[in-house]
């Protein structure tokens, strides 16, 4: 099933939180985040919580998309001043390293921060544009409440404005899929909520290829990389994103979308064509995973 994404519908990966107040315990290691480029310089942060009025050295690698090989590194130091991060150290844990994207062949690439051996979190992909990619983290982040102050007078600054972003409406489910997962709170004493039938949908499948999914490859929607025997695409009209989906067996996570896939339609992600082609098109019952 060819697929067109939708640059739009990247914005549900923007929800990742920017900064988060984190204890300077002496083991923690270098924490930080890679927010965003334009092309031309990448900005983010790092901190260490064991020296916490230190600038610590920041390494940006620029890698394939398609085999995540190494194209290019270099380092910068993270003490610029920042407003928004006056609540860790003394606000100096800036960076703004200055990298040409344009000068990479292909057009596209997969951008990523460490700093002291630990992966900062927020991996971009950039085509012309920035898209970030959802990274896990072991602890959630939690947004900090305390209003903050005026900028300080420090020529070595950059502004907070510069790093927010518009969230996008949420998606709705529509009114079948919605009663079928609306319940009241099941006690403690209840076993643990069973799978939900929600019906059959038409089943077709795709892969990167350029038939496919044109020029995205395996970046999905959502600003996932698109996983064998994990991803679907789904109508978010009828499906959100985030929804975890049973078909023959497999849990799948809804994290993509195409122009063809509309109504009661899941698209299954595949590592090559001739699979997607070999699966053709199929009545599957699909179950909510609680």
């Amino acid at each position: 099933m060819k697929i067109r994404k939708r640059p739009a519908a990247l914005t549900a990966a923007l929800f990742m939180i920017l900064l988060w107040t984190i204890p300077a315990d002496a083991g923690q290691q270098t924490t930080g985040y890679l927010d965003r480029t334009d092309g031309r310089t990448v900005y983010g942060w790092a901190w260490d919580p064991s020296s916490p009025a230190s600038a610590v050295d920041v390494q940006i690698s620029v890698r394939n998309t398609e085999d995540h090989s190494l194209l290019y590194t270099q380092t910068c130091s993270a003490g610029l001043y920042r407003e928004d991060l006056r609540q860790i150290g003394d606000g100096f844990h800036a960076f703004a390293a200055d990298l040409d994207l344009s000068s990479f062949s292909g057009g596209s690439c997969l951008i990523e921060a460490s700093s002291q051996g630990a992966p900062l979190n927020g991996t971009l992909y950039w085509q012309g544009e920035a898209f970030p990619i959802q990274t896990e983290s072991p602890d959630p982040p939690e947004i900090p409440h305390r209003p903050l102050g005026p900028l300080s007078g420090s020529d070595n600054s950059l502004a907070a404005a510069d790093f927010s972003t518009d969230n996008a409406a949420e998606n709705a489910f529509s009114t079948d899929i919605a009663a079928a997962v609306s319940s009241p709170a099941v006690p403690e004493a209840v076993a643990a909520p069973q799978p939900l039938s929600l019906g059959t949908f038409r089943t077709t499948a795709y892969c990167s290829c350029r038939r496919c999914s044109g020029r995205w490859g395996r970046l999905t929607s959502t600003g996932a990389v698109a996983v064998s025997h994990h991803t679907v695409a789904v109508d978010p009209q009828i499906i959100p994103y985030g929804t975890k989906l049973m078909i023959d067996g497999i849990v799948y996570t809804a994290e993509d979308e195409g122009s063809g896939v509309r109504g009661r339609h899941i698209d299954i992600y595949c590592d090559t064509h001739a699979e997607a082609a070999a699966y053709g098109m199929q009545s599957k019952e699909v179950f909510l995973v609680p």
